[in-house]
């Protein structure tokens, strides 16, 4: 009776443990939540993308390249108007399946005509087509064009 006891007090504190939670959470939320790490090349020829939130939070940039990889980039803490910048050539690259997300989801694609070509020709620290993650309705009334 004991032992049976033992069994269902490990197998209950197995499935609550961090670790086996962790096992259940999607890939992106665990960007959004820890960030990226890997080792980064300095270059002098980047471009940032910036953006604008309600609050300070974590955010994740995932560009979708070409060749069918994914880059993400992330920014813990992130500032309300706050920027990830990237090297230049992974902008050329990109598609636009890309996009920009918060802790809440709120996010930004970057999909329109023209806006890859914008984004990877615009000067280093240019707002042009900054991200809005206010949700829609918002960005409008904060004046950001709607993009959906």
């Amino acid at each position: 009776m004991v032992r049976k006891f033992i069994y269902v007090l490990v197998a209950l504190f197995a499935f609550s443990s961090p670790v086996f939670a962790g096992a259940l959470e999607c890939e992106d939320c665990k960007l959004v939540k820890r960030g990226v790490h890997r080792q980064v090349i300095p270059t002098d020829d980047f471009v940032c993308f910036w953006f604008v939130q309600p609050r300070v939070q974590n955010v994740l940039l995932k560009l979708y390249q070409r060749d069918g990889t994914m880059r993400p980039y992330s920014r813990k803490n992130a500032k309300i108007h706050d920027r990830i910048c990237v090297g230049r050539q992974w902008v050329r690259n990109m598609t636009r399946e890309s996009f920009i997300c918060d802790e809440k989801i709120a996010h930004f694609d970057y999909a329109q005509p023209g806006m890859i070509e914008t984004l990877a020709e615009k000067p280093k620290y240019s707002r042009e087509v900054e991200a809005c993650l206010y949700g829609n309705d918002k960005c409008r009334e904060m004046g950001y064009p709607s993009y959906r």
